[in-house]
């Protein structure tokens, strides 16, 4: 072939390499976008993104919007940013995570913060303490002042928030997502689509698992708790210590409190119990078990004060649902609740991402698809 048939060849592979290239990252940014909007609304915590629960910042964000965010781990909130915050005490305590501007004050004595749709600041008349960096979660990201928002995508978590006290919308959700995944792989839809297969369609069944695995999770994840304190140990004597409720032990001591009581409201399906301490002198009880629908059961959590210093623990107290055995989740979690939560999430998708690799006429065109794309690579030698 001459160099001019070469050419051709080379720039027919190139673009269909970066076809494959525009898809995969464009599935990406999706994927992104529903972990990070669906499992903050539900965590009650914003992560990276954060949708507009109503019109107070118009016309800057308006209900509906999803709005990117920076932590503010990363950064220092200043006079004029969008404050992502929650109030302990006042008007605003019954708000939840509420998105405002900081108009005036400082980190050190707080931010009065206004919406901008609105006539007075939050704090007027007292109605609400001023924000101090403790109780903000993010600031918007700004481009040219702007906020960095996307219209409408923030209706999806806003969504996902009313299924919390409906059982078996998540969860029927994902078996929806399931049964569609083999009802487009029928071999009637198998024979109607040999044509023009390949990626694509292999990437409609990885969109489909993620999807499936992402809604399992979340359902998980919204019937899970998790606790964090401080706490310290001394040979010297006890002590209070501000902001833990714990406080300072001494050497020898051992606690015991109720950590929180469990209940089971998912109808007819049984959840699975099981915790994890990030902290080795906290142990909860019980570790595992399983819940039948309606019953409750109390966790309490037991500190053994060995090791001096201090201390900070983490604990969860997860439920899910019974997709493997209480034993094997139970170890799962002991080892890390997102690697208990990760496999329970995973193992419904499991068939709808095998697909592309079971059915032969699939894998083929697989492939062969990925083997095109990579053919510049090789050209270019």
């Amino acid at each position: 072939m001459d160099g001019t048939g070469t050419g051709v060849c080379y720039d027919a592979a190139m673009k269909r390499a970066l076809q494959w290239l525009n898809s995969t990252v464009t599935y990406a940014a999706l994927v992104f976008l529903l972990v990070a909007g669906v499992a903050g609304s539900l965590m009650g915590k914003p992560l990276l993104l954060t949708a507009v629960r109503s019109q107070s910042m118009a016309p800057t964000l308006v209900r509906g919007d999803m709005v990117v965010l920076w932590p503010i781990q990363w950064t220092e909130p200043r006079v004029g940013d969008i404050l992502v915050f929650r109030v302990e005490a006042g008007s605003l305590r019954s708000a939840g995570w509420v998105i405002h501007r900081a108009v005036d004050g400082d980190p050190e004595n707080g931010f009065i913060t206004q919406g901008d749709n609105n006539e007075a600041p939050d704090q007027a008349g007292g109605a609400n303490p001023p924000i101090l960096p403790e109780n903000i979660a993010a600031r918007a990201v700004t481009v040219g002042g702007k906020p960095l928002r996307i219209p409408l995508l923030g209706y999806l978590p806003l969504w996902a928030e009313t299924l919390v006290d409906r059982p078996y919308a998540l969860p029927g959700a994902a078996l929806l997502i399931l049964v569609l995944a083999f009802a487009a792989h029928s071999p009637g839809r198998r024979r109607s689509r040999r044509r023009r297969r390949g990626m694509a369609d292999a990437m409609v069944y990885v969109m489909g698992g993620v999807s499936l695995t992402v809604l399992v999770g979340a359902a998980c994840l919204v019937l899970s708790q998790q606790y964090a304190f401080t706490y310290a140990v001394s040979s010297e004597g006890r002590a209070a210590i501000m902001g833990s409720s714990i406080g300072q032990l001494m050497v020898g001591d051992r606690v015991e409190r109720r950590l929180t009581t469990v209940e089971n409201k998912q109808g007819g399906l049984p959840l699975v119990l099981a915790v994890h301490s990030s902290d080795p002198q906290v142990r909860v009880e019980p570790q595992r078990g399983t819940i039948n629908p309606g019953q409750e059961l109390d966790v309490t959590m037991h500190i053994t004060a060995e090791s001096e210093g201090q201390h900070a623990a983490h604990i969860w107290v997860g439920l899910f649902y019974p997709i493997l055995p209480a034993g094997v989740i139970a170890a799962l979690a002991q080892r890390s609740y997102w690697l208990a939560l990760g496999v329970v999430s995973l193992i419904p998708a499991l068939p709808v991402f095998l697909i592309p690799l079971v059915d032969p006429s699939l894998r083929f065109e697989l492939v062969h698809g990925l083997a095109r794309s990579l053919r510049p690579l090789r050209l270019g030698r």
